[in-house]
């Protein structure tokens, strides 16, 4: 789960883009995650994130963060 500060790395231009890549195809269970408010955010400060496919941004990170949390998940901020 990414905020406004870590959005970039989910970009498609970003040089690690398919380090993710395979690190999601490695790893069924694995889920990347980009804030839906960071990346309106990033819009309209001029500088649009093109995500990655395999990237879900349906809603803030906040309501991802409670959710797993309400569901037995740890938080640990890194």
């Amino acid at each position: 789960i990414s905020n406004y500060k870590g959005i970039d790395l989910f970009d498609v231009n970003n040089p690690n883009s398919k380090e993710l890549v395979k690190l999601v195809k490695k790893y069924p269970n694995l889920t990347l995650f980009a804030c839906k408010r960071a990346l309106a955010r990033a819009k309209r400060r001029g500088k649009p994130i093109k995500i990655l496919p395999q990237v879900e941004h349906d809603k803030p990170a906040i309501d991802a963060v409670v959710e797993r949390l309400n569901s037995g998940w740890n938080y640990i901020k890194i």
